[in-house]
């Protein structure tokens, strides 16, 4: 990945996790959730790098929305 920062390269590695996180859940699999909380958060850490801030409020109100469907599961 030549001439990627760093943000580029954590923001790229959440998208993988949740991509893989929405394909799980739609095969019902509550792996899913795990994948979209790891996802959100390296969006939060990619969010703080670059200072963008709506960025980060959403990945974190999706972090929320994801441990809620944890707890909920059935």
């Amino acid at each position: 990945m030549a001439g990627k920062t760093t943000a580029d390269i954590i923001g790229f590695i959440g998208a993988l996790f949740f991509v893989a996180g929405a394909f799980l859940l739609a095969y019902k699999s509550s792996l899913g959730f795990g994948c979209n909380v790891v996802g959100n958060a390296l969006f939060s850490i990619q969010g703080a790098i670059v200072r963008l801030w709506s960025l980060i409020i959403l990945s974190v109100a999706l972090i929320i929305v994801n441990l809620v469907g944890i707890w909920r599961w059935q």
